[in-house]
């Protein structure tokens, strides 16, 4: 029997995430030697920061695999004659095997499959295996354990490779729990949601593989922005500008099969300027305490930050010819009333340039002839 898998495996803002891994360098005195047993393959490395690319890469292609062969049961489950199925499963298999990008790099096998002890045993022979050696049918055959052993040796990185492992595992668990001979006669469709139930743990195993990778690093993110507030034309004042610096340190707070969420505390600076016949006169630049949020899949990212603390008020005086001046606030509202939301890729200095002339506020603010330009850039 086979199952085929494929290793998989508001204001302008300037947002980054960034990941910087805190390495421990282990240094062995002269006199000490790395002893390895003969025959043994050494184990690819433990997965780091570096290897963040290549894990959600097998992930991608577990996902995309899951999915493939979850649409496929119904098809497989419509055809009555189980020889057909089981051909039709088998070629299906091969074939969107081929359709996934392996990690640069890699040098583990292109695909694992699950065969087992009985497979490799006359079936007249079977109903005596226990008696003649105590073999168990399901465990994996020495061809299987050969390439589960170069996967560890030859994936990008550890965490791949043990990924690949619980997959594997799952078959040979659902072997062993349905019995040999039962196992083996499963009709195309049930091995095919199988197989999706197993790219299933591969998934979870990756993404707590990735959640484990962001846990030793130290994830932040920094929103630089400005914009540009362009009033009607009045004796008083032509613009009004805003720069702001947002910078969240984000720690790990949860991780699960689905999400990995880091929430952490920073600050938001704001300086601010108007053109005209005015100028601030006090309460910039200011800086107060900022909280905000990681959420992501693994691949996907979705940040949330939020100003706290109290601004200060803004003030600005005004003249207009030779007569005295007179101060007036900033007619504008500084600190946002709810999070500021977006979506990046999760990788090393992601970031999303979005253009506020385009924005909700900006439309609402051109009703009453005023112009808003920038970008947030997340």
């Amino acid at each position: 029997m086979q199952n085929l898998r494929h290793r998989a495996g508001y204001a302008h803002q300037r947002l980054f995430i960034t990941f910087s891994l805190l390495l421990v360098v282990l240094t062995l005195p002269a006199s000490s030697a790395l002893l390895v047993s003969p025959g043994a393959a050494a184990s690819a490395a433990e997965c780091d920061c570096s290897h963040l690319e290549d894990l959600q890469l097998e992930l991608r292609n577990a996902i995309k695999l899951q999915q493939a062969f979850t649409a496929k049961i119904a098809e497989l489950r419509a055809m009555s004659n189980r020889e057909s199925a089981a051909i039709a499963f088998a070629n299906f298999a091969q074939s969107v095997s081929t359709t996934v990008t392996r990690p640069t790099g890699d040098k583990g096998p292109t695909s694992i499959d699950y065969t087992s002890v009985g497979d490799g045993i006359s079936p007249d022979d079977r109903g005596e295996v226990k008696a003649l050696g105590g073999q168990d049918l399901c465990a994996k055959s020495d061809g299987a354990k050969l390439d589960l052993r170069n996967l560890d040796s030859g994936a990008a990185c550890a965490g791949i490779a043990q990924a690949v492992h619980a997959h594997e595992d799952y078959h040979q668990q659902q072997c062993t729990r349905l019995t040999y001979m039962v196992y083996r006669d499963k009709h195309a469709a049930d091995r095919a949601a199988e197989e999706a139930a197993a790219y299933g743990v591969q998934i979870a195993f990756l993404r707590a593989e990735i959640a484990r990778v962001l846990q030793k690093s130290k994830v932040r993110f920094e929103a630089v922005g400005n914009s540009r507030t362009k009033v009607p034309a009045n004796p008083l004042y032509s613009t009004i500008t805003v720069d702001t610096v947002s910078k969240i340190q984000a720690n790990p707070v949860a991780a699960s099969s689905e999400t990995i969420k880091f929430e952490g505390q920073g600050e938001h600076t704001l300086n601010a300027g108007v053109d005209g016949n005015c100028k601030i006169t006090n309460g910039v630049p200011y800086t107060v305490a900022a909280k905000g949020g990681i959420e992501t899949d693994g691949l996907d990212a979705k940040l949330r930050y939020t100003i706290e603390g109290t601004s200060p008020s803004i003030g600005m005086k005004c003249q207009i010819g030779p007569g005295t001046g007179y101060g007036m606030s900033v007619p504008l509202t500084i600190k946002p009333d709810r999070d500021a939301i977006a979506d990046l890729p999760l990788r090393n200095g992601a970031e999303l340039i979005v253009d506020q002339a385009k924005s909700d506020g900006a439309k609402l603010l051109a009703q009453g002839g005023v112009t808003l330009t920038g970008t947030v850039t997340y």
